[in-house]
């Protein structure tokens, strides 16, 4: 199967560089193959919630085509902190530390979703612990990046 075309990457609105927030991208269609084998692909329209907050699902999502949104409540007021774009990921912190999940995250357009569960996960990693090792540290510059992010709008 040719995974060459697998994602569409398209401009991310956050100010960063679109290429910054691509997951794995220096893997082969090789290596993708090994991972997808372990994942469900989820469709959904534009406007559908993906995640809620306070969900207590530990799976990790890949955005293989679409934009969603990222919102975050507080009251009655709700703010838009992040834009996904294809060839991410969501839901990174939940994935790795297990507490729920904290924003909503919104479909802006027709989306696909490839979920990985913690338990496929670990199955994956079992039979392929040197793209298991890539696997995290790549999640770990995603996940720094966005703190980053985060911290720069801050200020």
């Amino acid at each position: 199967m040719n995974f060459s075309s697998f994602f569409n990457y398209p401009v991310q609105d956050d100010g960063d560089e679109p290429e910054d927030y691509i997951f794995l991208q220096n893997w082969t269609n090789e290596d993708w193959g090994k991972l997808l084998k372990h994942t469900q692909t989820l469709l959904f329209k534009a406007g559908q919630t993906i995640i809620h907050e306070g969900d207590a699902t530990q799976a990790l999502f890949i955005v293989s085509f679409g934009t969603l949104e990222v919102i975050v409540r507080h009251g009655r007021q709700s703010k838009r902190i992040a834009v996904i774009q294809a060839g991410s990921v969501m839901g990174e912190q939940s994935f790795l530390d297990g507490n729920p999940r904290s924003a909503d995250i919104i479909a802006s357009t027709e989306c696909q979703i490839l979920q990985l569960s913690r338990e496929r996960f670990d199955i994956f990693a079992a039979r392929e612990p040197t793209l298991a090792r890539d696997f995290l540290f790549d999640l770990g510059r995603i996940l720094s990046l966005r703190l980053r992010h985060a911290h720069d709008n801050m200020l």
